[in-house]
């Protein structure tokens, strides 16, 4: 993660944020376990991350593997990083602020996904086409035949009516499944 994402994230409060497995509120099920990092793996990442194995990311250590991922930067704005994410003001990231710089915002992830369907959805009705994924596949400089299209949405029609709804495309999304739809 650069500095530019360290920098962009804002510092939250006493909010810890561990997966659980209830979706948010007015987010579909799908996102349930599929949004976030098991904590598991978040705890490999930040030992690895906690060199000296005191519990804490010191600016050091986030300069060391900020360095091997090939940006560089200065005391001064490494410590501003931490700083940036350090919620309990000790001048270290500890696991738990590790844990919530690196949760999903399921509620935005989900309006994301909404946004990215409306785009494809050109007429509105709730489904996107064949017609309609060749257009946008002919945007994005992509030649794709009307039956590529439609070999495509097969791979992620959950009915059988030859669209994509919006419960497909989230699932498809989410899952990172059907890599057929994007790919011939």
């Amino acid at each position: 993660m650069g500095i530019k994402s360290f920098l962009g994230r804002k510092k939250k409060r006493n909010s810890l944020v561990i997966p659980s497995h209830e979706s948010p509120r007015r987010s579909p099920a799908l996102f349930t376990d599929y949004s976030t990092r098991p904590v598991q793996e978040l705890e490999q990442v930040f030992k690895k991350l906690d060199t000296d194995g005191d519990g804490q990311i010191s600016w050091i250590e986030l300069g060391s593997m900020m360095s091997s991922s090939g940006c560089t930067s200065n005391e001064d704005e490494l410590r501003k990083i931490i700083k940036s994410v350090d919620s309990n003001g000790d001048g270290f990231i500890d696991l738990s602020e590790f844990i919530e710089l690196n949760a999903v915002d399921n509620e935005k992830h989900f309006e994301d996904v909404k946004l990215a369907f409306s785009l494809m959805d050109a007429n509105g009705d709730g489904s996107i086409s064949p017609q309609e994924l060749q257009n946008v596949l002919r945007n994005l400089g992509d030649d794709a035949s009307i039956q590529d299209c439609t070999n495509m949405i097969s791979a992620v029609d959950s009915d059988g009516d030859g669209y994509v709804s919006l419960e497909a495309f989230m699932k498809m999304m989410i899952h990172g499944s059907a890599s057929e739809f994007s790919q011939r």
